[in-house]
Parts: C-alpha cells; sequence; structure tokens
C-alpha cells in the first residue's frame, strides 16, 4: 500500500512538471512527408512518457481545434497573428515544379515562371490550401503571368496523381519530394527566392504541463525564428 501510494505520488509529481502526460498534436498532411516524423522521433527520445495524439487537420480547421482547446498545439502554415496564439517557425523549404515524365520543361536548363505561361496548372484549393493558393499566385502575377489553372485541390499527393495523369503542372514544396510519386519530375524552378514555412502554434493560456517541455524541445531542436505571439 506504501509503495503503491509512493509511486502515485512520483507520477504526480512527474505529471506536474510535464515529464509524463498527453499531448494533443495537430498537423497538415504536407508536414507529415518529412517535418512530422522528425519532431516525433525527437519527442521518443526526449519526453519519453508523453503520449502524443495525432490529428490530422489543414491550418483552418487548426486554428479552430487551438480556440476551442481540441488540441494542445498545432503543425500548421502561415497565418495572420491571432490573440493568445504563439508561433515559432521550425522549418522552410524552397518551391519546386512537378512536371509529368517526358513534359517538354523536363529537361534542360532550370525553367523560370515566365516559362509556365500558358501551361496548365493544377494548385491548391483557395480555402484549404489558402497558404500554399496565395503564396504561389503571388509569384505568377509578380512577373506578369495570369496562370491558367485548370484544377484546384486541397492535399500535395492529390496534386501529384493529377501530374503523373498529365492533367497539368504545378508548384509543390520540396518534402512533396519524398513521396516518390511515380509519373512525376520534381525539379527546381529559376525564380524570386520563395520558401514555404511551417509554424508551431499554441494557445499562451493553455495549461497543460507537457506544452512547456514540449516548447524548450522545439526551440532546441527545430526552431529557426523568434517566437512570436500576439
Amino acid at each position: 500500500m506504501l509503495a503503491l501510494a509512493e509511486n502515485a505520488a512520483f507520477q504526480a509529481q512527474r505529471i506536474s512538471r510535464g515529464e509524463s502526460g498527453l499531448l494533443r498534436l495537430g498537423f497538415t498532411a504536407g508536414s507529415s512527408y518529412s517535418f512530422l516524423p522528425k519532431l516525433l522521433a525527437q519527442l521518443d527520445l526526449s519526453l519519453v512518457d508523453v503520449d502524443v495524439e495525432l490529428r490530422e487537420m489543414v491550418t483552418l480547421q487548426q486554428l479552430e481545434a487551438l480556440r476551442g482547446s481540441v488540441i494542445d498545439i498545432g503543425l500548421l502554415r502561415s497565418f495572420a497573428q491571432q490573440e493568445n496564439v504563439q508561433t515559432v517557425c521550425v522549418a522552410r523549404e524552397q518551391m519546386m515544379l512537378a512536371l509529368p515524365v517526358g513534359h517538354r520543361l523536363g529537361r534542360g536548363r532550370a525553367p523560370s515562371l515566365i516559362d509556365l505561361k500558358d501551361e496548365p496548372l493544377i494548385t491548391f484549393d483557395p480555402l484549404d490550401g489558402r497558404y500554399f493558393y496565395e503564396l504561389i499566385d503571388r509569384q505568377f502575377r509578380n512577373v506578369g503571368v495570369s496562370p491558367r489553372y485548370v484544377h484546384k485541390v486541397s492535399q500535395i499527393h492529390s496534386i501529384l496523381a493529377l501530374v503523373s495523369a498529365g492533367q497539368g503542372i504545378s508548384l509543390v514544396p520540396e518534402s512533396a519530394r519524398a513521396l516518390h510519386f511515380s509519373g512525376t519530375v520534381i525539379r527546381k524552378v529559376r525564380m524570386s527566392s520563395i520558401h514555404a514555412e511551417l509554424f508551431l502554434a499554441w494557445r499562451t493560456d493553455n495549461a497543460n504541463p507537457v506544452l512547456p517541455q514540449f516548447q524548450k524541445l522545439a526551440a532546441k531542436y527545430f526552431a529557426i525564428a523568434e517566437l512570436k505571439s500576439s
């Protein structure tokens, strides 16, 4: 009885220090191709007694889940700063050109955005994939190209499936290479330097004791920008 009581007290202390417990983590599908596995591997090494509950959501859904305390932390794309939400940039990747095998732009010098003029383009959904949609559309507008969008879908793997089927070409983040999608070629494109950024976001008033430990881990191993809070 005494041993059980002592063990219960010990476990309670570990939970209060954030060394044990549950962390509910939201993530975008794109982050699971490369960054999320690295994050989970580091969690397994550094916070061995913390259980992680994963929930796949687009950025807008994660923001709603943060506001409703459905998740403790989100792994999402950039968004307008919101009250009581703090973020840290944990990944930054180059945008690349996805082409079907045999496409004329798949060989030779790296194409520019001007070279994509009049090409059928597959892009992200303006709502569910708003971050990428606006990022890509802005780059075309900056060089005076009116993109000819033929399909707008939410997920990177859906875009690559359409590209491999010869439905068009697309700009995708570099992590898309990790999918090794048959029938596609992913190569660099000559344009002004743009990068897709990935952020961890959490509410500043979240009382989960695991969260500070997770924040320290993220800052130590992954943070590439200063913490920002609104």
